[in-house]
């Protein structure tokens, strides 16, 4: 069976970066088509849907596509944790996904935590670069103390989680090194 790869994080912290260190190898390794990117699919999968009404519905139709999709790699980008963090920031209840973590094993995925250094400078820069590169994030822009806090409910979401894990270091970008480190985990769990 491929790998299914969840990497998670708070925002700004480098997950697409990460994802883009492994996704090319995977597809490389997958890859059929002389027409398409058909050897590994990537999914951004937080697009307003999680921390809202339509979290669960979207996570359980991208979970079932991940059933099916057994032949190629697959990386969701945010996913289940994602929505358990965003409910706990924005409405203050925890929310469970243990239904999803049983089909998430079955599956045999794994979790790719990307963990960076909690200076708000460093947020500030990413933010910036963010907004730069796409304005209408501006709309839900927080403090750097916000992406701070983040980092720490990520971290104790993730350690809840029974998915096999592996945190990446994504505080000095570009570091190609991590590419490396994830594909080597993979190849080893």
């Amino acid at each position: 069976m491929a790998p299914l790869l969840i990497v998670e994080g708070a925002e700004l912290v480098g997950k697409s970066y990460a994802i883009s260190q492994i996704y090319a190898r995977l597809e490389g390794a997958f890859h059929e088509s002389p027409h398409r990117l058909d050897g590994c699919h990537w999914f951004n999968c937080d697009i307003g849907l999680f921390g809202g009404p339509y979290g669960r519905l979207s996570i359980e139709h991208y979970l079932a596509m991940a059933e099916a999709i057994t032949d190629r790699p697959i990386i969701f980008e945010k996913f289940h944790l994602s929505d358990i963090v965003y409910h706990l920031l924005y409405e203050k209840r925890k929310i469970r996904y243990t239904d999803i973590e049983e089909r998430l094993l079955a599956r045999g995925a794994r979790l790719i935590h990307c963990m960076t250094n909690p200076d708000p400078e460093l947020f500030r820069a990413r933010l910036e670069d963010r907004v730069r590169l796409y304005p209408h994030y501006r709309r839900i822009a927080k403090e750097p103390s916000f992406y701070v806090k983040q980092l720490e409910i990520y971290r104790e979401i993730i350690a809840e989680s029974k998915l096999p894990r592996l945190t990446v270091d994504t505080s000095k970008l570009p570091n190609t090194a991590i590419g490396d480190k994830m594909y080597e985990w993979i190849q080893h769990t």
